[in-house]
C-alpha cells in the first residue's frame, strides 16, 4: 500500500468516509466543501460545492456514489460523486446538521439537528420531502450531536448534549426508549 498526500482543502478537515466499494474517498472540511478522492492514486476527481458554512460530517450512499453532507449552515447537500452534480439540498432544520445518514436500504435520509433545532427528520432522497419530523418531549431537550441507524432501517438511535440518548421507531414516530446518564457515575456495568 502506498502513501498519498491529500491536498487541497483551505480549512480542517472534519469527516471522511470510503465508498461501499472502496474505490473513492470523500473529505469534509470547514472550509464549507467536500471533496472526492480517487484511492488508488490520491488524485481529486471532484470539488463539491454548495454549503455556505462549515461541513459537520458525510457519507456515502450504502449501494452508489452518491455523497451526502450536513452543514453548519443548517442544510444538507446530496451530489453524485464523480460528476460533482448537486441532486439534492435539504432545508428545514433550525440549527446545525450535527449528524446524518442513509437508511441500510438508501430509500432514506435521516438527519439531526443540533443547538436550538433538538429535532431527528427523515427525508425522501429522490424530492428533497420531510416525511416526518420529531422534536420536543419526550424525544430530546437539547441539540442533537449523533445518531445511529439499526440495520432494519426502522430504529435510529441519538445522542443530545445533555447526555440523554433516546431510541425512536421512525415508523410509527415513537420514543421507544430512554437512556439518561449519572453524573456521579463514571464507569458502564
Amino acid at each position: 500500500m502506498s502513501t498519498a498526500e491529500l491536498s487541497g482543502h483551505t480549512d480542517s478537515v472534519v469527516a471522511v468516509a470510503f465508498n461501499a466499494a472502496g474505490s473513492l474517498l470523500a473529505t469534509g472540511s470547514l472550509d464549507s466543501t467536500v471533496r472526492v478522492w480517487r484511492v488508488s492514486d490520491g488524485t481529486c476527481v471532484q470539488t463539491l460545492e454548495g454549503p455556505g458554512d462549515g461541513v459537520e460530517w458525510l457519507c456515502w450512499h450504502p449501494k452508489g456514489d452518491v455523497v451526502l453532507a450536513g452543514s453548519e449552515d443548517f442544510t444538507m447537500w446530496m451530489w453524485l460523486a464523480q460528476s460533482g452534480q448537486c441532486m439534492q439540498v435539504f432545508s428545514g432544520h433550525s440549527g446545525p446538521v450535527t449528524a446524518g445518514a442513509f437508511t441500510p436500504d438508501g430509500k432514506h435520509v435521516v438527519s439531526v439537528g443540533g443547538e436550538n433545532d433538538c429535532s431527528l427528520r427523515v427525508w425522501n432522497p429522490k424530492t428533497g420531502d420531510c416525511t416526518l419530523h420529531l422534536s420536543g418531549h419526550p424525544f430530546h431537550e437539547e441539540g442533537l450531536t449523533c445518531l445511529g441507524i439499526h440495520g432494519d432501517g426502522h430504529v435510529v438511535i441519538t445522542g443530545a448534549q445533555d447526555g440523554s440518548v433516546r431510541v425512536t421507531n421512525i415508523q410509527n414516530s415513537r420514543v421507544v426508549g430512554s437512556l439518561v446518564g449519572e453524573p456521579s457515575v463514571d464507569t458502564c456495568k
